[in-house]
C-alpha cells in the first residue's frame, strides 16, 4: 500500500469507513459526494455515494450519509434502513448513531431517538450536540427535570451553544421557573453581549412573563448587534402601536428592499409591515404585506388539507353516540383537567387567563399531553388498528389508565393543584377521547365569528404548526373540517360542552365570565374580570394581548379587508360571516358529572 492509499486508509477509519483494499480512488469518490452533499448538490451527492457503495458496499461513512440524504429527500424510512446497516458495519461510527437520531426525533419517535443519541455520547462524551437533542427528545415527552439535565451538559461542553440555551430556557418555563430562564440568558448575555440571537430568546421570556419594556429593550438591542436581523421587528411590532413617521417603519422598509434579505427573513418582515400599516390606516398596503407574507411561508410548506378530511370522517364514523355515550363514566374519575379549545385565535388564551385568575385553578397552557395519548394509543400493536378506529377497543381499564396517566402528567410539577387548564385549541380534535378517559373533565369550547376567526388566523405567523393558516381558501375549507368536527361532538355528547363565544365576553364581559365559572363548578372570584393582572407565564401567540384589559376593536375586523377575502368567504361559504357556532343549551347548563 503506497503513501496515498495510507492516507486514504487513514481518513476512512476516521469516519468509520471500510474501503476495498485495492481501490485507491473510492475514498476521493466519497470525498467528491461529501463535498456535494455539503454544498446542497443533492442528487451529484447521491450518485456519488451510490458510486461509493458499488466499490465498497461495507463503507459505513457513504451508507449513513445516503441515509441522511434520503431523509432530506423525504424518506425516512429508508434513510433509518441505510443509517442502521452502518451502523451494524462499524457500531462505533458517532455520525452514523447521530443522524439515526436525528431522523427518528423529526418522525417524532422519540425513544428511539433518545436511543440513538445515548449511543454518540457513550463513544463520545463531550458530543455538545448530542446533549442538546437528548435533551429535546426529554422534553417533547414531558421528562423536563432529565431533560434540564442534558442541557445543562450540553452548555458545559459548550457555554456558546443557544439552541441549548434556548431549549433549557423553555424547560424552565415549562416547570414556571422563567425567572430563572431569564436569570441564565442573562448571564450568557454578560459574556456575549452582542449575541443577537440570544437577546431575542431573551425578549420572548420576558414577553412571557408580560414584562413588554424589557422585552422591548432586548429586542433593541438584538438589532443593534444584527441591524439586518428581522426577526426582532415582528415582535416590536406585536409590542407597540405604530404610527405615520414611525422611524421602526422606515428601518424596516429599508431592510427588506436589501436584495441579501432570504425568503425566510423577508416573511417576518411582511408580517411586521401589515401590522404596522394596519396600525396607521393603511389597510390595503397592510394587506399587501400579509399576502406576501403568507405566500412566503405557504411556499415552505408541505400542506394537503384533504389528509385532514379523510381523518374527520374516519373520526366521526367511529366516535358515534353509542361508543362515547355507551361508555361513559369508566375512564379516570378526576374532575381536575378543564380543557380550552377551539379554532386558534378565537379567545382561548383570554378564555385561560381568566380562569387563571380564579385562586382554586392553574394555568397549565399549551401541551400536547392529549395528542402523545393518542400517539399512543396508535403505535399499540397489541390493538391491531390504529387511532381512531382503536379506541373502540379500549377496555374500561384501559381508559381509566389513560385517563390517570395524563393526571399524572401535568401534575407532576404541582401535585396539589385542585383545577388546570389545557389549553391547546386543536384538542378539539380529541373531545370524545377526553370523555372516554376523563369523562369529569369540564371541555370549554371557544367560539368567534368565523371569518374573524380565520383573518386572525390569516394575520400570525406562528411559531410551529397551523400549516392550513397561509392560504386564504385553505383557511376556509379546515373551518369547515372543524365546524365539521363540533357538530358532530355536540350531536353524540349534548351538554357535554360549555361554549364561550369572543363577541359575549367583548359586551358583557362578567356575565360571560359568571357563566364560565360556574360551567367549571367554580365560585366568583372577582379576580376574573382583572385577568389582565394575573401574574403567570403565557407562551401563547396572544400573550401580548392578555397584558390588556378586555378591548372590542377585534370584533368585525374582517370589514376592513372585505374586498380581499373573497377565496375565504367563497371557501366558508354558508359558515360566512356572524355565524358563530354555538349550542344554546349548553351555555348555561351546569356541569354535567359522570361516574366512575
Amino acid at each position: 500500500m503506497n503513501r496515498k492509499q495510507r492516507r486514504a486508509a487513514a481518513r476512512a477509519r476516521h469516519r468509520g469507513a471500510v474501503p476495498t483494499d485495492g481501490a485507491p480512488d473510492t475514498e476521493a469518490l466519497f470525498q467528491r459526494a461529501v463535498s456535494c452533499h455539503q454544498s446542497g448538490r443533492l442528487s451529484d451527492a447521491k450518485r456519488l455515494y451510490r458510486r461509493t457503495l458499488a466499490a465498497a458496499p461495507r463503507h459505513a461513512g457513504a451508507l449513513q450519509l445516503l441515509g441522511y440524504l434520503s431523509f432530506q429527500d423525504g424518506d425516512p424510512e429508508g434513510a433509518i434502513e441505510l443509517i442502521r446497516r452502518a451502523i451494524v458495519i462499524d457500531p462505533k461510527l458517532v455520525a452514523a448513531h447521530y443522524n439515526l437520531g436525528l431522523v427518528l426525533q423529526d418522525q417524532d419517535r422519540l425513544d428511539e431517538a433518545g436511543t440513538a443519541f445515548r449511543a454518540v455520547l457513550a463513544l463520545q462524551p463531550d458530543h455538545g450536540a448530542a446533549c442538546n437533542n437528548l435533551g429535546a427528545a426529554l422534553k417533547d415527552q414531558d421528562k423536563l427535570d432529565e431533560a434540564a439535565t442534558w442541557f445543562r451538559k450540553a452548555l458545559a461542553i459548550d457555554p456558546a451553544h443557544i439552541e441549548a440555551h434556548e431549549n433549557l430556557a423553555q424547560v424552565l418555563g415549562a416547570q414556571g421557573k422563567v425567572d430563572e430562564a431569564i436569570a441564565s440568558y442573562q448571564g450568557f448575555l454578560e459574556a456575549n453581549p452582542g449575541h443577537d440571537e440570544g437577546q431575542f430568546n431573551l425578549a420572548a421570556l420576558h414577553l412571557q412573563r408580560g414584562q413588554v419594556d424589557e422585552a422591548m429593550a432586548a429586542c433593541r438591542r438584538a438589532i443593534a448587534a444584527t441591524p439586518e436581523r428581522p426577526e426582532p421587528y415582528q415582535t416590536i411590532a406585536e409590542l407597540k402601536t405604530f404610527t405615520p413617521g414611525d422611524p421602526d417603519l422606515a428601518a424596516m422598509e429599508v431592510l427588506i428592499a436589501k436584495p441579501s434579505l432570504t425568503d425566510f427573513q423577508a416573511t417576518f418582515l411582511e408580517f411586521a409591515l401589515a401590522k404596522a400599516y394596519e396600525d396607521i390606516g393603511d389597510t390595503e398596503r397592510a394587506f399587501t404585506h400579509f399576502a406576501a407574507g403568507n405566500r412566503r411561508k405557504r411556499a415552505t410548506l408541505r400542506y394537503d388539507v384533504a389528509t385532514f378530511e379523510a381523518d374527520v370522517s374516519r373520526i366521526v364514523t367511529t366516535f358515534d353516540r353509542e361508543l362515547v355515550s355507551g361508555r361513559a363514566g369508566p375512564g379516570c374519575p378526576s374532575d381536575l383537567p378543564i380543557f380550552v379549545l377551539g379554532m386558534p385565535r378565537s379567545g382561548t388564551t383570554l378564555v385561560e387567563q381568566i380562569l387563571a385568575s380564579h385562586s382554586q385553578v392553574l394555568g397549565g397552557g399549551e401541551h400536547g399531553h392529549l395528542n402523545r395519548i393518542v400517539v399512543g394509543i396508535g403505535d399499540d400493536a397489541a390493538l391491531g388498528e390504529t387511532y381512531p378506529e382503536a379506541v373502540a377497543r379500549l377496555s374500561a381499564d384501559d381508559r381509566r389508565r389513560l385517563g390517570q396517566a395524563y393526571i399524572d402528567t401535568v401534575t407532576a410539577d404541582r401535585p396539589t393543584t385542585q383545577r388546570r387548564t389545557d389549553k391547546m385549541p386543536h384538542n378539539f380534535w380529541y373531545i370524545g377521547l377526553i370523555r372516554l378517559i376523563l369523562p369529569n373533565a369540564t371541555i370549554i369550547h371557544c367560539a368567534r365569528d368565523p371569518v374573524d376567526t380565520c383573518l386572525a388566523c390569516y394575520r400570525k405567523l406562528f411559531d410551529r404548526g397551523h400549516d392550513y393558516a397561509y392560504d386564504l381558501g385553505e383557511l376556509g375549507r379546515y373551518y369547515h373540517l372543524y365546524r365539521r368536527m363540533m357538530d358532530h361532538w355536540r350531536a353524540v355528547l349534548p351538554g357535554a360542552i360549555h361554549e364561550v363565544r369572543y363577541e359575549d365576553m367583548v359586551t358583557d364581559q362578567e356575565q360571560a365570565t359568571r357563566r364560565l365559572l360556574e360551567a367549571c363548578g367554580l365560585p366568583w372570584e372577582d379576580a376574573c374580570l382583572a385577568f389582565h393582572r394575573t401574574e403567570r407565564v403565557v407562551r401563547t401567540a396572544s400573550a401580548a394581548q392578555v397584558r390588556r384589559p378586555l378591548y372590542g376593536d377585534a370584533v368585525a375586523r374582517w370589514r376592513r379587508y372585505a374586498r380581499h377575502l373573497g377565496p375565504l368567504l367563497e371557501a366558508l361559504g354558508p359558515l360566512g360571516p356572524g355565524q358563530v357556532p354555538t349550542d344554546a343549551a349548553t351555555v348555561t347548563r351546569p356541569r354535567n358529572r359522570a361516574t366512575g
